[in-house]
């Protein structure tokens, strides 16, 4: 079997349900939308030692940095004008602004490690194999948002330093003509960082990247499920 049909095979595991009552049930318990959590789990999947719950880690990580997100976005101005001045006010005016805004970084930083720890351990246990080809390569595509969400996000403060690291990463992209200036149009909305680059990296950061990620994690979580428990969350 060539590795194109074992890759589609992995998406696409069973046929529509016919009238048989065996093969509708087996529908519903693989169907991420009917049945997302497993009516049984192996008592091997539930030791620490089995995948040191960093998956669950990162997806809890996650859900921090969303809500904690969710109240900063109350207070924050994405225009050039108003964004540094805004980050002022929520460290030194907010109501336990500046932990909210040190618990919303240092949970994303967290995320990072627990999520890249996490790709090495499914790694080195091959869990990555068949018939978890396609979990892996969703698992490549989180870790990717994961960046660009961090990427976008470190604009946001628009102070001197976030301002010249994403003039030089722009720059980089610049030159990786033409899909990079294709890139750097469709992320900033022209060739200077001003009012159009902030507010779509804040859109981005704020509700499509997060809304995408935690749509992925979700089928993510089922396919671990659906899979089998080698390698875990």
């Amino acid at each position: 079997m060539n590795p194109l049909t074992r890759l589609w095979r992995s998406i696409f595991r069973l046929r529509l349900p016919s009238t048989d009552e065996d093969e509708r049930q087996a529908y519903v318990r693989r169907s991420v939308f009917l049945h997302l959590h497993p009516p049984t789990i192996a008592r091997e999947a539930l030791k620490l030692k089995h995948s040191f719950c960093l998956g669950g880690l990162s997806f809890l990580l996650f859900i921090v940095s969303v809500l904690t997100g969710v109240i900063l976005m109350f207070y924050y101005s994405p225009t050039t004008a108003g964004a540094h001045s805004s980050i002022t006010d929520i460290d030194n005016v907010v109501a336990f602004g500046q932990f909210i805004r040190a618990l919303h970084r240092y949970a994303s930083e967290l995320m990072l490690i627990t999520v890249f720890f996490h790709m090495i351990r499914v790694a080195l246990h091959g869990a990555y194999k068949t018939p978890r080809e396609f979990n892996w390569s969703v698992g490549v595509i989180l870790l990717l948002l994961l960046l660009l969400t961090a990427f976008t996000g470190y604009l946001l403060p628009f102070d001197g330093l976030s301002y010249e690291a994403v003039s030089v990463a722009k720059g980089m992209a610049d030159s990786a003509s033409p899909v990079g200036i294709w890139i750097n149009k469709l992320l900033f909305g022209g060739d200077k960082i001003g009012d159009a680059a902030l507010l779509r990296t804040y859109v981005l950061h704020c509700i499509a990247l997060p809304l995408t990620m935690f749509l992925l994690m979700t089928f993510h979580f089922w396919r671990v499920r659906r899979d089998g428990f080698k390698g875990g969350m």
